[in-house]
């Protein structure tokens, strides 16, 4: 897998997928038939992880290629422990180094990592958004929930006679559920690909190449989707985790603060209905993945185009005893997650390497026959790189929130680090869903100190602020 100057970019992100929403990891009921297509033209990474499991860090790392407590964006903005509140703009950001390349850079969707309110969070400066950072397309600031609040969607529905309403169901708050009343061709998802389709006529029509940044809010929750998405569910099974049985509470861990409010009151018939919408949010996702792809082929454009899809982050979606969401965990749910990269000549594999959502930003680069600024990642598509023999995702809270969590894998085994309360010790290969914790089994005495030592040694090398304290208590 070699890049070739001057090739198109596309890079999809969607929000909070996790690999049992994408079929090409493995037998699911979730229906993604063009993803499957896609993942059977590229290079699928088995072993992705992210930066960490949170929207706006991870979404920071992606256009810096700098883990979060490097780029500042620690936690979502507007929380109370997210140390930058705007991404700060740099010469090396993603789109700032490509446009310096005779790139024509395009945004649209999700942004998460900057407001209207610049000079609330800011310092006195402008607001962080795509198109103050060398993007054309569209801003939507702020977190967006899934997109439907911005007057944009509110003015697209306005032109077709239409204003957005939801059954909502609400008895497995905080996670909200429900049918809307928009045609799939109008809701969200379709709304952010009719951006895109027209950022890549446009700019085809240039003497350039092009890097279309396209960021899906879903499958995060709320789970509203359109009846019709939901007709092909109705009699789905959906069969429990096969860690559901899992006691929380039987377990110390900052896992407790995920789990569902009402779980004690909720049998495994519960989750699969809502996550019967959800997995309808994800295949009208993917039917407009489907649909981008579609029409890169009609404008043959595919052979001069390298296509990335990944997300941002991973879901627990119920696992581990009823844990919702993402954060708060080492758990392979909320950390692992779905990464292909299709090359122009279309041809597929699957690759068992450690990669991290940080190699996004160098792959990115090396694809456009550019020399990649310093990172924390690596190229994806530079065949001469040795694999990684770890990958790290960092964690400091959400919300109110705030604490320091470390997770490293290496090989089959994964070391969780808590800043306070006892570390956490699985083995892949013995247990893949992460039932028992092996943190005192003296059996893995040896591997743990060499666990915490590459931890350390990662700490060191991006100059983790943590590492003094970490170093107190475990090297």
């Amino acid at each position: 897998m070699t890049p070739t100057p001057g090739k198109n970019i596309v890079l999809i992100v969607t929000d909070e997928q996790n690999l049992a929403e994408c079929a090409a990891y493995g037998a699911t009921p979730c229906k993604t038939p063009h993803l499957d297509q896609l993942a059977a033209e590229s290079v699928l990474f088995e072993n992705a992880y992210t930066s960490c499991p949170l929207c706006s860090p991870a979404r920071g790392t992606v256009v810096t290629g700098l883990y979060p407590h490097a780029h500042g964006v620690t936690c979502n903005t507007e929380d109370t422990g997210c140390c930058v509140q705007e991404l700060n703009d740099s010469p090396d950001l993603l789109p700032r180094v490509l446009s310096g390349g005779g790139y024509s850079c395009g945004f649209t969707g999700k942004w998460h990592l900057g407001t209207t309110k610049g000079n609330l969070y800011n310092n006195g400066r402008n607001p962080a958004l795509p198109t103050d950072f060398g993007y054309e397309g569209y801003d939507y600031p702020g977190h967006g929930g899934i997109g439907i609040g911005y007057d944009q969607f509110k003015e697209h529905l306005k032109q077709h006679g239409l204003q957005y309403e939801v059954d909502r169901q609400t008895d497995m708050q905080p996670l909200i559920y429900g049918a809307s009343n928009i045609p799939e061709a109008l809701d969200v998802p379709a709304f952010i690909t009719d951006q895109a389709i027209e950022m890549v006529d446009t700019f085809s029509r240039r003497d350039q190449p092009f890097f279309l940044h396209v960021n899906h809010w879903g499958p995060h929750h709320p789970f509203f989707v359109p009846e019709e998405a939901l007709e092909s569910y109705e009699d789905t099974e959906i069969p429990p985790w096969p860690n559901y049985e899992w006691d929380p509470y039987l377990h110390s861990g900052p896992h407790q603060l995920r789990v569902l409010p009402d779980q004690r009151n909720k049998s495994w018939d519960d989750w699969a209905r809502l996550l019967r919408y959800k997995y309808a949010f994800t295949s009208s996702i993917d039917r407009q993945v489907g649909r981008l792809m579609r029409h890169l082929r009609e404008q043959e454009l595919l052979d001069n185009t390298v296509v990335i899809f990944t997300s941002d982050h991973g879901d627990h979606s119920g696992s581990h005893g009823g844990l919702i969401d993402k954060g708060f965990t080492h758990f392979e749910e909320a950390l692992h997650i779905p990464l292909m990269i299709r090359m122009p000549d279309g041809q597929g594999k699957r690759c068992q390497d450690l990669v991290s959502l940080a190699d996004i930003y160098a792959t990115v680069i090396d694809a456009a026959g550019m020399s990649s600024p310093a990172s924390h990642g690596q190229s994806l598509v530079n065949p001469a790189l040795p694999p990684r023999e770890h990958v790290v995702t960092e964690f400091h809270g959400l919300n109110s929130m705030t604490l320091s969590m470390r997770t490293i894998r290496a090989a089959d085994l994964k070391y969780g680090w808590n800043c306070v309360g006892e570390d956490e010790l699985y083995d892949l290969s013995a247990d893949p869903h992460e039932m028992r914790n092996l943190i005192g089994d003296p059996a893995y005495a040896a591997r743990l100190r060499e666990m915490r030592q590459r931890l350390y040694d990662w700490m060191e090398e991006t100059r983790d602020p943590v590492r003094e304290q970490y170093a107190r208590y475990n090297v």
